[in-house]
């Protein structure tokens, strides 16, 4: 029994050893493992901290009274405070977080401290240590275990005041952006490839009427185009989906309202890092552009219209503009003076002082006013009227010149030939009463000489004398009666005429008139209406101006054509005529004769002289100088006109212009001449004569004849 027991306590306490063994040894490995891993922790404890200490934010953990229970990382480099002061709990968050910013952030902590499993994330702002203001991000959270109850708070918190300054600089760069896009004058669309609007400015909404209307992701063409335009070929669109730049200088958009706005369109493709992410239209209203445009177009159809010429330079006087008018004038087109100075017309008729007057008066903002002498590109001279002035911005500053000018050379020229005409008119006047009186001396000169031959025979010794004297008397009352054909007062024997006809007969004569080397050519009109004329002052005329062309052409010394060209024509002629000015003459057809040579031709300075009497460029001898003066008198005793172009060197062509003879008939032109019947010698005469001189010799002459003669100074005798 004893023995059983003893094996049995034998085997109990062997069995407790082993069990004894087994565990002490596993409890020794679980201890040196317990060991290892609390050695573990503390190097991934000791690896966290350094962690924390080195990464740009705090790590914070609070307790449910806000009391810290462990804070690590740049605590000092972000407050400015050091953790142990936090720890401490000589520094609160509370107490370093602005004002403006505590409300939220205790409601935050409240939440985190009374709902489980709460997370935040939330920024706000701290005053640090040194009173720098900081923008500071915290994630919180709460930490519960398994029943929910919340342990503590764990938080990180991280500076971001680079990222709100960041922030800050791209609101107020998007804030100048939409500033500097709302203020721009022109409207501004933004779209995506597919052209549905991604921003838009105020212009563009004033200028589309889209006040109050949300028009962002709308189609850009359904907007200004609508039904007017197919959207495949809308060019906006494809300009868009191209990426390409391009500009319309005319298009038409539609407004909401209905109406549509004309404008000039820009699509500029947006680019964002190198990848086509849609288009820029910038568009302006041109409605105004092409109404200025319109009534420009008109002024300026009016301007290049007119006979006057504008011409518009700038501050230098260099050429911007010139009108159609001015071309005309001057025979210069725009492209030849463009950017010249007006300098090329200077004819050299004005001196430097009449230059200098006319700049200083309009580099003084005046307006000059005057006449101008200027040249053509054919190198004639011209008159001009002027008008030159400064053209003013709004601001009152000189920007360009400007000059209306009118091409009055015809009308100085009509000018001159009407004070030549009433020159002449007030000298035959003269000349016809002087003619008159001289014409009295020479008949009572020749009656008492015509009596003196009667009464005296051939063998007289002073028969011969008086003969000379007769005949002196014959060639003065020649040129008096020249004088009187000048003045008018010549008594003519006028009738139809064809001027071809007294041509004609002159012509054989004419080419003797002419030497060899001239050649003299005719030119009739057919079937030419007459003239009421005397022949003879007709032929006188045709002789005239014969005579005077030849001498032209040998006075000229250059080698070329010698040439008389005479001409017959039919032509009409108005009272807006300017050939006619100065003359007595009607409207209606009219006979042209026109001679013309190719000799020395007339100067300028004696062209206006040419119809006085006694004027003549001839050398002395050669000339009365009462050919044209002759001319013109008959010329305007049978209502006619004449005119002349001349340039020296060129030649002359002299037109004499004779109203036509209209009222009478072809059959009965060579009726009415007067046959003279024999003498009567015992007839009776009463002659009448205010000059008594005249009066006694006509009365002896008629008595030697056998009359009777009864003679009176006035009817009252």
């Amino acid at each position: 029994m004893n023995i059983c027991f003893l094996i049995t306590t034998l085997l109990f306490g062997i069995s407790i050893f082993i069990i004894y063994r087994v565990f002490a040894t596993k409890f020794k490995r679980l201890k040196e493992h317990h060991k290892i891993r609390v050695n573990e922790l503390k190097e991934e404890e000791q690896k966290f901290r350094i962690f924390l200490k080195n990464i740009p934010a705090i790590s914070c953990s609070t307790d449910l009274n806000s009391k810290i229970l462990f804070i690590e990382g740049c605590v000092e480099e972000l407050t400015g405070f050091s953790k142990e002061d936090f720890l401490r709990g000589c520094i609160l968050w509370e107490s370093i977080i602005i004002p403006e910013d505590i409300e939220k952030c205790k409601y935050i902590t409240k939440q985190l401290y009374s709902v489980p499993n709460s997370y935040f994330e939330y920024s706000f702002r701290i005053r640090t240590k040194n009173g720098q203001l900081k923008w500071l991000q915290r994630v919180a959270e709460n930490v519960t275990d398994e029943h929910k109850n919340i342990l503590y708070v764990h938080g990180i918190t991280y500076d971001i005041t680079k990222i709100k300054r960041n922030e800050e600089k791209i609101k107020e760069l998007y804030y100048m952006h939409e500033l500097t896009l709302n203020s721009v004058a022109e409207g501004i669309i933004v779209t995506d490839l597919k052209g549905n609007i991604t921003n838009i400015n105020n212009s563009a909404v004033k200028m589309l009427k889209l006040n109050g209307i949300n028009i962002l992701g709308k189609n850009l063409h359904d907007l200004v185009h609508g039904d007017k335009i197919d959207k495949e070929k809308c060019y906006i669109l494809n300009a868009i989906k191209e990426g390409r730049n391009e500009k319309i200088t005319s298009d038409s958009f539609c407004r909401v309202d209905g109406t549509d706005i004309d404008v000039e369109c820009h699509i500029t493709p947006l680019m964002n890092r190198g990848v086509l992410r849609g288009g820029v239209i910038c568009f302006s209203d041109i409605g105004e552009r092409k109404a200025f445009e319109r009534e420009l177009y008109q002024l300026l159809s009016v301007m290049n219209q007119a006979e006057f010429s504008v011409v518009i330079t700038d501050l230098d006087g260099n050429i911007l503009y010139v009108n159609r008018g001015f071309e005309k004038i001057t025979g210069y087109t725009f492209a030849e003076v463009s950017g010249k100075n007006p300098r090329i017309f200077k004819s050299g008729e004005h001196d430097y002082k009449f230059y200098e007057n006319l700049w200083n008066t309009i580099t003084s903002g005046k307006t000059w006013h005057g006449k101008l002498i200027n040249k053509r590109k054919d190198g004639s001279f011209f008159h001009e009227d002027a008008v030159i002035f400064p053209l003013v911005d709004l601001d009152g500053k000189i920007v360009n010149y400007a000059g209306i000018k009118k091409d009055i050379t015809r009308e100085i020229e009509l000018e001159e030939q009407l004070k030549l005409t009433q020159k002449l008119e007030a000298m035959g006047q003269m000349v016809g009463g002087v003619a008159h009186d001289f014409n009295n001396i020479l008949t009572i000169m020749n009656g008492y000489t015509e009596l003196m031959l009667i009464k005296m025979d051939e063998g007289n010794e002073f028969y011969k004398p008086v003969k000379e004297i007769q005949n002196a008397v014959a060639s003065a009352s020649s040129l008096v009666r020249q004088l009187l054909t000048f003045s008018r007062k010549q008594v003519i024997t006028p009738k139809p005429l064809d001027i071809n006809v007294i041509i004609k007969n002159l012509e054989k004569m004419l080419k003797r008139l002419v030497p060899e080397n001239i050649e003299i050519k005719i030119k009739y009109k057919e079937d030419i209406s007459f003239v009421f004329a005397d022949a003879t002052q007709m032929e006188q005329i045709v002789f005239n101006l014969v005579i005077n062309a030849k001498d032209a052409i040998t006075e000229k010394k250059e080698d070329g054509a010698k040439v008389i060209m005479v001409e017959t024509d039919e032509v009409e002629v108005d009272n807006k005529d300017p050939r006619i000015k100065g003359f007595n003459v009607k409207s209606g057809r009219f006979i042209k004769l026109s001679v013309s040579d190719t000799g020395i031709g007339i100067k300028k300075s004696i062209l206006n002289r040419i119809f006085e009497p006694f004027f003549t460029t001839k050398e002395v001898g050669k000339g009365t100088g009462l050919g044209l003066a002759t001319i013109y008198g008959i010329v305007t005793q049978n209502k006619g006109f004449i005119n002349i172009e001349s340039k020296p060197g060129k030649g002359s062509l002299f037109e004499i212009f004779l109203p036509c003879y209209e009222s009478f008939y072809i059959e009965n032109l060579n009726n009415g001449r007067i046959k003279r019947d024999n003498a009567k010698y015992n007839e009776t005469i009463l002659f009448v004569e205010d000059d008594k001189e005249i009066l006694r010799i006509m009365e002896q002459g008629l008595k030697s004849l056998g009359y009777r003669i009864f003679v009176a100074e006035n009817g009252k005798d």
